[in-house]
């Protein structure tokens, strides 16, 4: 995962050209339902770990989905992906699973985040394609918000929050 968060990481800092959009058009097809696959391995594993107390396994699992919403948010940052925009039902319902974890650690709080600057992502680039998510999501941002308490860990929380608001003003 770290191999391809590495490749796939020009794809943040790029203007979409024609010889990267043909790049990315021949990469995802081929990596992205592997990813995918990987976040629900990784989800399930996390989920198993949580009902175990395996703290060792989901803090695994954690690092290893941060990686896999760096690499969504790379593969997504210069246009929506057509293979992400038939899978997006999947992948918002794990970022929904992730963003209702009640744990407060630094891990949990990490993929939060990642979740976060992913759906704001969506919101700033693709809002047509992803407007029936935006409310639930809003509502489930806020509730981490409301958790946090004075906390710093949750500071980029609040940020992309305030950012989505600025952006809709939803609430």
């Amino acid at each position: 995962m770290q191999a391809l968060k590495k490749l796939f990481k020009k794809y943040r800092y790029s203007f979409a050209t024609k010889d990267l959009v043909d790049e990315m058009l021949f990469v995802i097809p081929l990596t992205g339902p592997a990813i995918l696959a990987i976040m629900k391995n990784y989800t399930d594993f996390l989920t198993a770990s949580l009902a175990s107390k395996d703290t060792q396994g989901a803090n695994t699992a954690l690092s290893l989905i941060c990686l896999i919403l760096h690499i969504f948010y790379s593969l997504n940052s210069v246009e929506l992906p057509e293979f992400f925009e038939d899978s997006m039902n999947s992948w918002m319902f794990y970022f929904k699973s992730l963003l209702d974890l009640k744990d407060k650690s630094e891990t949990v709080i990490s993929c939060k985040t990642h979740v976060i600057k992913n759906i704001t992502l969506y919101c700033e680039k693709y809002v047509a394609d992803f407007q029936s998510y935006i409310c639930p999501f809003f509502s489930l941002i806020w509730e981490q918000i409301e958790q946090s308490t004075m906390q710093s860990d949750y500071d980029k929380v609040t940020f992309f929050y305030v950012k989505l608001n600025s952006l809709y003003q939803v609430f």
